[in-house]
Parts: structure tokens; sequence; C-alpha cells
């Protein structure tokens, strides 16, 4: 079965940055042949900016209607790549409904997070994860902290998230984001 994935980087916000693993990881992923089996759509470069990245996002997903959304930002003190289950905002909490430890079974250089942040990266996440939660049909959402890539980690990087694509297009598409209290 071939789903369409919408994948997602942000640019850099800080001046020493000279890019954005994020979309670095992206780029490799756009070039690499593992990847055509999949109707794969890029969304690159997404400002670091708290309104305009979810409305950004959520209009691609509008317009090309994935059945699956992997959202990634850059993580500048992690050594994995590290998938979040949740997002928080104003007393509420927006669980992902892929089943993470089942996604990250096996895999050397990724890890589940239980704190996407508070700055952009879990601002986007939540409007993501809400607004999937209201949408006319079930999609698979994650959102992936990459981190700064190096010739030590970058093999094992790119493999894993080439796993993480591959398995989350063999998940069920019934599962769908839940919002719970804080």
């Amino acid at each position: 079965m071939c789903r369409t994935i919408l994948v997602t980087s942000f640019t850099t916000w800080k001046s020493h940055q000279p890019s954005n693993s994020s979309d670095d990881l992206l780029e490799l992923i756009s070039r690499h042949p593992d990847v055509t089996r999949s109707s794969l759509h890029f969304l690159r470069k997404v400002p670091v900016h708290f309104s305009y990245a979810p409305s950004c996002v959520i209009h691609h997903i509008q317009t090309i209607e994935p059945d699956i959304v992997i959202c990634c930002g850059m993580s500048e003190k992690h050594q994995t790549m590290n998938i979040e289950s949740r997002a928080i905002r104003a007393g509420q909490i927006q669980y992902t409904g892929v089943d993470l430890v089942r996604l990250v079974d096996g895999l050397k250089m990724t890890r589940i997070s239980h704190n996407a942040g508070r700055y952009v990266c879990n601002s986007l996440y939540f409007d993501v994860l809400d607004f999937l939660r209201h949408y006319h049909k079930p999609v698979l959402c994650i959102f992936v902290h990459v981190p700064r890539l190096s010739l030590e980690n970058q093999a094992w990087v790119v493999s894993d998230f080439l796993s993480i694509l591959h398995r989350m297009e063999s998940l069920p598409v019934s599962s769908i984001p839940i919002c719970a209290p804080v």
C-alpha cells in the first residue's frame, strides 16, 4: 500500500545556525533511493513562528490530504532522534494516536520523548494534532526532533528515519490524536 506522506522541516532561528538539522535530514531523505515507494511530499524550511508554522502546515494538510504527517524540528541538545508523544498548551495535552513503542522498537538512534519543548515545535505539534482530531479522515501524525547531524551519526539517523517512514506506512489508519486535560 502506498500512502501519501507529508514531511515538514523548519528553517533556522538563531544566527549561529548554518542550517536546521531537520531540513538537512529531509534533504538527505529526498535524494535517497528508498523513498520512491511512497507518495512523499516535503514542506521544507517552515519559518520558526508560533502562528505561521501551524497555519502553513495545516494548509498543506488540507491541500494534499495526506494519510501520514511527520513534522520534524531540530534539537540542539539531544544526541538521538526523539519522537514526541504529546504537545501541551494551557492545561490541555494532545497525544499522538501512533503506537510509539512499536514505532521505535529496535531503532538505534531514536527514542520516545514526552516533552516537545515550550517553543514553536510544541506549538506546531499541538495545533496539528488538534486539527487532525477534527479532520474528516484519520491521519497518523508524529513529531520528530532531529539532533545535529555529524559524520558519526548521519548514517544512523537516516537509517532510523527511513525505518520510521516504512513503519508509519504499515500502521493502521484508525489511530487518531487524543486530547486530555493536564
